[in-house]
Formats: structure tokens, C-alpha cells, sequence
């Protein structure tokens, strides 16, 4: 009988991973790097509601999104020291109740049968404290290549998939203060977090957590090409 433990088998480090980076992602970060046009405060508010909510939602209330602003001013302050706690902060802020810790209990992503019909089967409970810590370390030691590592960075985390629910909203969020803290309010910021979050490329971001287990982020970075 498959099991969770048995499909969803420990991830390999970040930090000890050799992760190629296709060239055209180095285009993308000259890209965002020397755009001179820079997003409004509305415009950021517009951007935050269309990638954490709006693309896979169809829409949310004005108390909802008031979340949304405050879980982004919260976690994008804490970005290159980030804690496991301000993580559980955040998540906790974002949709409104409170979490202490990461999830006690294994989840499938997708299907209704079991392991045997998951889109994917994130890894097994136990080994999540571990893996956050590690996913910890990576995103604050981000400096080189910050595109290429904040792409690997929110994938990672949607494969952990540290708590039972929320886990795509609160990686949506993370990838909106990471590319703010790096690239500032360019304008090129909102074309990749459009591409890697459109809701027409669901299925290739599931496609990729099964892959990226074996170190294979071809069809990760495809998303953004």
C-alpha cells in the first residue's frame, strides 16, 4: 500500500542543491533591473489582490484584502532575516486566525482517492520543521542571483507545503515581498508574478513540485520563459 511517506520522500537540501539556472532568467533579472518605470501605491495594491487573491479567486471583499496589505508591511520587513516564527506570523495575519505551528498531519494536493490520484503529495509531517529551516537559511542568504533564488524559494515552499491550508496564498504573498525587497516597485516585478501565478499555469506548477524533487527545475523556470 503506497503511503504519504513513501511518495512524499524527504527533499533534498537547498543549500547542498546545484540548481542550473537557465540563461534567459538572467535576461529577466537585467530586465527588471534597469526598468525605470515604477509602481504607484495603488498599483501595488491592484498587484497584491490580483496575485494573492484575485487570479485564483474571481475576486475577495475589502476586509479580506485588508489582510492581504497587512501580512505583505508584516513579512516584507523581515526579509533577510527571516525566522520559522515570522513565517507562522504571517500565515496567521493573512487568513485571520491564528497558527502556531506547521502542520501535525500528512495532506495530498489535488484528487479525492488518495496518494494514488494526488497532484501531488507534499512531504511527510515529521520532516517539515526541518525542511523550514532550511528553506529558512536559503531565502535569507539570497544576494547573488535573486531572481533565480527567489523563483527556487517559493516553490520550494509550496513543495514543503508547510501548513494544512492557505499554503498557495501565503507563497503568492512571499513572492510579492521578496521581489519587492530586491527589485524595489518596478514595474517588472508584476509580469513575474503574473506568469508564475497565472491561473492557466496551475497545472505546470503541480507538474514541477513532482519534478523539482529530483532536482529537475527545467519546468519550473519554463513558467517565467
Amino acid at each position: 500500500m503506497l503511503t504519504v511517506k513513501h511518495v512524499g520522500a524527504r527533499l533534498k537540501s537547498l543549500n547542498g542543491a546545484c540548481i542550473p539556472f537557465p540563461d534567459f532568467m538572467s535576461a529577466l533579472q537585467e530586465d527588471i533591473r534597469s526598468s525605470r518605470e515604477l509602481i504607484t501605491d495603488s498599483e501595488l495594491d491592484q498587484l497584491l489582490f490580483d496575485v494573492v487573491l484575485g487570479f485564483h479567486r474571481g475576486g475577495a471583499g475589502t476586509s479580506e484584502f485588508s489582510l492581504v496589505r497587512d501580512a505583505y508591511a508584516f513579512i516584507r520587513d523581515k526579509i533577510g532575516a527571516i525566522s520559522e516564527s515570522d513565517v507562522l506570523a504571517c500565515h496567521s495575519v493573512l487568513h485571520g486566525t491564528s497558527v502556531r505551528s506547521f502542520r501535525g498531519s500528512n495532506v495530498l494536493v489535488g484528487g479525492g482517492g488518495g496518494v494514488r490520484s494526488a497532484s501531488y503529495v507534499p512531504p511527510d509531517y515529521g520532516s517539515v520543521p526541518l525542511l523550514m529551516r532550511d528553506w529558512r537559511k536559503y531565502i535569507n542568504g539570497i544576494c547573488a542571483d535573486p531572481i533565480a533564488g527567489i523563483v527556487v524559494g517559493v516553490f520550494r515552499l509550496l513543495q514543503i507545503h508547510p501548513f494544512h491550508d492557505g499554503n498557495g496564498r501565503t507563497a503568492r504573498l512571499m513572492l510579492l515581498a521578496l521581489m519587492s525587497k530586491y527589485y524595489g516597485a518596478r514595474s517588472g516585478v508584476y509580469d513575474v508574478a503574473r506568469r508564475m501565478f497565472a491561473s492557466g499555469n496551475h497545472e505546470l506548477l503541480l507538474s514541477s513540485l513532482r519534478q523539482i524533487r529530483e532536482n529537475d527545475w527545467n519546468e519550473a523556470f519554463k513558467i517565467l520563459k
